[in-house]
């Protein structure tokens, strides 16, 4: 329990989380089923307060009818049927999804914290340049290990792969090392040593013992030249050169390399009456084709990346400069300036950086601890150290290749490291949140109605509105274009920030849209008043089912509805839902079957007129409400 990874246990274990849309649709639920039960109680009170009041068998089933009606029964068909489409959409793209939730919880994130190697960088070093006076000597040496251990590098293979390389030497690749090292011997190989910075080999050259030296610049400078003395022997390359030292010289090349994100490697010689610094090879790891889209994307739907790398501030700023995610002015900051911070100064900090360096696993999960008080985060963990950031992020990812514990943790995992895939999948968790909230206005906004006019229309008649067979039938048809809601087109606008399921917010629209098609309703009842009872419900169901098949397509977008382009499959599925209508209202036998009366075309204009209002009703409330509060689903 004492050791770093008893402690990295321990923090894993005491971690627990809940996902954002299980808490809101969890809240949404209780606050409807309150509503729900009170409305329905109030509409039997009301009637049985009637004087005179007698069918008290009608009213029981009419309530129990009413409250079956105001459930919305296929939401969660809705839901495991839209995050289904979106999962196998997500797996042809590389995104392995654990749990069907978390599509929900990759929509709702606002801070993706990722790595950078392998993410937004290929993690293949490519050779930038060799500064050295004889390149042809430098590759000679510098590929002797590879050829005698047969154990190649990324460095290696960044120079085999490099056209310097390739220009140096003329013969055919297959016949490269036997004719360069035709003449070598080989006689030790000392692995690469963590405290010297080094690794060593010893050869035979020409019957020559040579010592090869490799590693960081200022490690094999202090091995060949371990005197203080600046009075060194000098390499004569150039006038430059023969001012200064042979470290002062080679370190300023190291020093301006380092500066501008280049990783460096040095490579030196010993021999029995000779010692030479023979140059130093720069690398890069260059930027993913995808990783500069993903950024674009990102900076479309508001979505902020963090990088938490554990490379060097010089080469964490290049790769962020070459991306564009920041500009020369923003700092990069290293784990350590946080470590030991208190949280109020290390909060600052952490919201206003956006590149990290040099992080440790507790920087990183201290930087997702303090950035999760503010905002919905997402965190792209590999190593086992990751485990305790991955099980505290709302959304742990991990790489198909970390390690059981890793992928454990994690909520969802990536076939293939790269940062386009997992902003992709944001895209796509935003699109399911657009849809389904789709579902929940629709439903939840004509329950609504149902329930404001039938509590106001049971004070006024002496008989219940609808049938409960006719209340059935209303909301079987309303719901027919839902389902293809699952699949419905969404405009990258309307989920350009991360959606707010926010319980108040969506309660008071529904409660608003509600009160327009109660209203409706209602208005509907007064044109019928002095009807007999038959056609005073065929006209009030009329009216509250095809304005429960409108509200579809008013919902789905934030947007005034006419300039919105629905899936072809939801408008297939809502003119089905209308001719059905027509012709349960005006065929037989469905009449009978339903308790209907013939409509004349007086009563038919006086619908469309209701329906018009009810249109535009709720089309401009729609607009001011999305106005003051555009980030609710």
């Amino acid at each position: 329990k004492e050791t770093y990874f008893g402690r990295v246990a321990k923090k894993t274990l005491e971690i627990k989380k809940e996902t954002a849309y299980q808490k809101i649709a969890n809240d949404f639920a209780k606050n409807i089923g309150f509503i729900s039960i009170f409305v329905v109680l109030a509409v039997i009170i009301i009637n049985l307060l009637k004087p005179n009041y007698s069918n008290f068998q009608e009213l029981i089933i009419f309530a129990i009818v009413l409250a079956v009606a105001i459930v919305p029964e296929f939401l969660p068909t809705m839901t495991v049927l839209t995050l289904s489409l979106a999962g196998n959409k997500l797996a042809k793209r590389g995104l392995v999804i654990k749990r069907l939730s978390s599509i929900e919880d990759l929509g709702a994130i606002e801070i993706l914290c990722t790595d950078k190697t392998g993410t937004i960088t290929t993690n293949e070093l490519k050779l930038k340049k060799i500064i050295a006076h004889n390149e042809e000597e430098f590759i000679k040496y510098f590929l002797a290990d590879y050829y005698f251990t047969q154990e190649i590098t990324p460095y290696e293979k960044a120079i085999i792969d490099s056209q310097i390389y390739t220009d140096r030497i003329e013969l055919d690749k297959n016949d490269i090392f036997n004719s360069i090292y035709k003449n070598f011997e080989f006689i030790e190989y000392f692995e690469f040593d963590p405290v010297q910075r080094i690794k060593k080999m010893i050869v035979k050259e020409n019957n020559e013992e040579i010592e090869i030296i490799k590693g960081a610049p200022e490690n094999v400078l202090i091995y060949l030249y371990p005197s203080t003395n600046l009075e060194m022997q000098q390499i004569n390359v150039d006038e430059n050169q023969q001012n200064g030292s042979i470290v002062n010289y080679w370190l300023n090349i190291f020093e301006n390399e380092d500066k501008n994100g280049f990783r460096t490697l040095a490579l030196g010689i010993k021999k029995q009456r000779e010692r030479r610094f023979l140059g130093i090879a720069s690398f890069f790891d260059p930027l993913k084709e995808t990783a500069y889209p993903a950024i674009q994307l990102a900076k479309s739907l508001n979505l902020e990346i963090k990088i938490l790398t554990g490379d060097s501030l010089n080469v964490a700023k290049r790769t962020a400069l070459e991306l564009g995610l920041i500009d020369e002015k923003e700092k990069v900051i290293l784990g350590e300036e946080i470590r030991n911070l208190p949280e109020d100064e290390a909060r600052k900090i952490i919201k206003e950086t956006k590149v990290f360096a040099r992080v440790l696993p507790e920087d990183k999960l201290k930087i997702i601890e303090i950035l999760q008080k503010d905002k919905f985060v997402g965190f792209l963990g590999e190593g086992i150290n990751d485990a305790p950031a991955l099980k505290i992020a709302n959304v742990a990812l991990a790489v198909d290749t970390a390690s059981d514990v890793v992928k454990q943790e994690a909520d969802i995992i990536l076939k293939e490291k790269d940062l386009k895939t997992i902003v992709e999948g944001i895209y796509e968790g935003r699109k399911v949140l657009e849809n389904i909230g789709k579902y929940i206005k629709h439903t939840m906004s004509d329950n609504f109605g149902n329930l404001t006019s039938v509590a106001v229309l049971t004070s006024i008649l002496p008989f219940v509105p609808m049938t409960p067979l006719q209340v059935l039938l209303t909301n079987f048809l309303t719901d027919i274009p839902l389902i293809a809601f699952a699949g419905d087109n969404v405009k990258i606008k309307e989920v350009k920030k991360p959606l707010k399921m926010s319980s108040k917010h969506l309660i008071l629209l529904l409660l608003i849209l509600g009160i327009i098609a109660g209203l409706v309703n209602i208005f509907a009842y007064l044109i019928v008043r002095k009807e007999p009872k038959e056609i005073i419900q065929t006209f009030i169901f009329f009216i509250t089912t095809m304005t429960g098949l409108i509200v579809s397509f008013l919902i789905r977008t934030k947007d005034w509805f006419i300039f919105s382009k629905p899936a072809k499959a939801f408008t297939l599925s809502s003119v089905l839902g209308i001719i059905l209508t027509i012709i349960f209202v005006f065929l037989s036998p469905f009449k009978e079957i339903f308790s209907f009366a013939s409509l004349n075309l007086k009563l038919i204009f006086y619908s469309l007129i209701l329906i018009l209002i009810f249109i535009l009703g709720t089309e401009i409330v729609k607009k001011i409400f999305y106005n003051k509060f555009p980030d609710v689903i």
